[in-house]
């Protein structure tokens, strides 16, 4: 991609870089979104948008085109983890919500994994007007797309007008929340108590976690294949070295052990 679109100098680390600026601004404010108008909205137009982007990078053919795209990118896919996390706190209790959420980062993982073997299956295709790269994008940006529509007609709002459970049901999963919640069900959305665990004395914690953790995960995500490319592989070695299956079990096993041990 480097070389197809003229890249010098570092360009190509000043793509990553400024991807971030955006993603960190808007996470707040797409998250606030996602409370107010819930995540069968918000989520889904959050993956159309993104994989909209992705498949506008295969048709960038400057520095300047691909920075412009990869900023709207980086807003795009601002609230959606955390939004997802929110999201399945209106289904689950806070002792069911660990296991959850430890499947939804493994599934990261897991596509991260796989994003490797299908980048090696891709740089594999010989088209001399569709490079690699360009095929990388439009596979996986129009699989965001489709999931995306699919979502906003497929997710509930939330476990009480969830179309896959039956009445009786549903009124169990309001008693759920009750029980387990610091929210009342259906409660009106407030900016007040948005901010209010800002004046918890472990917010700032989180937020030292949160600044910290992402430097040596995105690092790796984003400059293995330099890296690895740097060392003498081809290109299609280099994507399915990229593959980062080690992760998936430790992950889901560290978890339910913190869980297991939480509950003692």
């Amino acid at each position: 991609m480097s070389e197809d679109l003229g890249f010098v100098g570092e360009q190509y680390s000043l793509l990553i870089l400024l991807f971030y600026i955006p993603n960190g601004l808007c996470d707040l404010p797409l998250n606030l979104l996602t409370k107010r108008y819930s995540g069968r909205i918000v989520l889904p137009g959050l993956m159309v948008g993104w994989g909209a982007m992705a498949l506008l990078q295969a048709a960038c053919k400057n520095f300047g085109g691909m920075l412009a795209i990869r900023l709207i990118l980086g807003a795009f896919e601002a609230g959606f983890f955390a939004g997802a996390v929110f999201y399945l706190t209106l289904f689950y209790t806070r002792g069911e919500l660990g296991f959850r959420i430890a499947l939804f980062f493994g599934s990261a993982l897991l596509a991260s994994a796989f994003s490797g073997l299908i980048s090696f299956g891709v740089f594999r295709i010989q088209d001399p007007h569709v490079h690699g790269w360009m095929w990388l994008f439009i596979i996986e940006g129009a699989l965001t797309v489709i999931f995306g529509i699919v979502a906003f007609w497929w997710l509930p709002a939330n476990a009480q007008t969830a179309w896959f459970l039956t009445q009786a049901e549903r009124e169990v999963a309001s008693l759920r929340s009750l029980r387990d919640g610091t929210r009342d069900v259906e409660e009106e959305f407030s900016f007040k108590k948005c901010f209010q665990t800002w004046k918890d004395w472990k917010f700032p914690i989180w937020c030292i976690i949160s600044l910290t953790y992402p430097v040596a995960f995105a690092t790796t995500a984003n400059f293995l294949p330099l890296v690895i490319g740097r060392l003498g592989y081809n290109k299609v070695t280099t994507n399915l070295l990229t593959g980062r299956f080690e992760q998936l079990m430790p992950h889901d096993m560290l978890q339910h052990l913190s869980q297991q041990l939480v509950a003692m």
